[in-house]
């Protein structure tokens, strides 16, 4: 019983983690995304 226990508690972990991942990615872009976004402000108000 208790195995079966740990076997579902990983499998959930593991779904967990891949969400995670995928909300890092996502925030990881977005970042990215707002840095570009203000280095080309940056250069069309200085150039």
């Amino acid at each position: 019983m208790s195995r079966r226990k740990s076997y579902r508690k990983k499998r959930r972990s593991a779904r967990e983690k891949r969400n995670l991942f995928i909300g890092a990615i996502v925030i990881i872009l977005f970042v990215v995304s707002f840095i570009v976004a203000i280095y080309f402000v940056t250069l069309a108000g200085g150039g």
